[in-house]
């Protein structure tokens, strides 16, 4: 009926009981306790306690090297990510080309609440043999995918 139901199971009982109506979006154990995600950022302990709301956290992801080139002589014109944030997170993308030693930003989002399909980060990267993608962000953010557009190019850079 779209209400949220937690259960817990009696391992000795072997019985799925009715807790509360708690929505709850993450586990974890941590010194011998199940530790409990509210969607509101509430962090519970399985033994009742209530922790403090969870601050938005700071994260990074790094790809391998990405190699631009096609036997066609097509050359990556963009990327698009496609993505999902929540309101107010924040998602940087940073490009190194060619074994290079220093990152340039190369496009930024942040989540509004009118965002209710996503967002779409279009990044223009220069021509380059190879490139690595660099995302950080801060809050919640869920890549759904990454498209590449590639144009007919000549055979130099």
């Amino acid at each position: 009926e779209g209400d949220f139901e937690l259960l817990v199971y009696d391992t000795q009982r072997k019985l799925w009981h009715r807790q509360d109506a708690t929505e709850v979006v993450g586990f974890a154990r941590r010194n011998g306790h199940m530790m409990l995600l509210r969607r509101d950022g509430m962090l519970l302990d399985s033994s009742g306690s209530v922790g403090q709301k969870e601050s938005a956290v700071a994260w990074s992801v790094q790809s391998g090297e990405l190699g631009m080139y096609t036997p066609e002589h097509k050359y990556l014109a963009r990327l698009e990510l496609r993505m999902k944030l929540e309101e107010g997170a924040v998602v940087k993308a940073f490009v190194r080309y060619d074994n290079g030693e220093t990152w340039e930003q190369v496009g930024t989002v942040t989540g509004t609440a009118e965002q209710t399909r996503g967002a779409v980060m279009q990044l223009r990267p220069r021509r380059c043999g190879h490139l690595r993608l660099k995302l950080m962000g801060l809050g919640r953010c869920r890549v759904y995918s990454a498209a590449a557009v590639y144009e007919k190019g000549s055979d130099g850079l």
